[in-house]
């Protein structure tokens, strides 16, 4: 791999935990907010929020209190939880697909059924990873 592409690559850190929930609050905050509110918030004592921040400090990501969102990215859909969620639905899809090879005389009907079944699942998972906030991904720039 490149040197370049590997550096940028190490730049952003996955965060998780207590990090992660400050950081997505405050990256859906506008404005300055107090730690005590984020503890209340987030459900947690404000001792293990000023540590956050002093990590996150450290790192650039916050000054005076306000979140840098330059050095942020939000992921709310991950693909490779949506293809753990779509296997059963693609196996079935494929094995409809070689079904329709032998019912011949059905194969349109057998092939736009579970085409149908395919997308609806697929809409719904969609949907429904979408809703759910343990599925979004934060992503911090440690670069200074």
């Amino acid at each position: 791999m490149d040197n370049k592409l590997r550096k940028v690559i190490e730049l952003w850190k996955k965060v998780d935990g207590r990090t992660r929930d400050v950081v997505l609050l405050l990256y859906n905050t506008k404005g300055y907010l107090p730690k005590s509110v984020v503890a209340k918030t987030i459900g947690t004592h404000r001792v293990y929020i000023h540590r956050i921040y002093k990590k996150l400090e450290k790192e650039g990501i916050i000054n005076n209190g306000k979140l840098n969102k330059n050095k942020v990215k939000i992921k709310k859909f991950s693909i490779e939880v949506f293809k753990k969620r779509m296997s059963g639905s693609t196996l079935g899809a494929f094995i409809s697909f070689i079904l329709s090879f032998i019912f011949t005389d059905y194969s349109a009907f057998i092939i736009m059924g579970s085409m149908t079944v395919f997308v609806l699942h697929a809409l719904s998972v969609l949907i429904e990873l979408l809703k759910i906030n343990e599925n979004i991904e934060v992503y911090v720039n440690c670069n200074h």
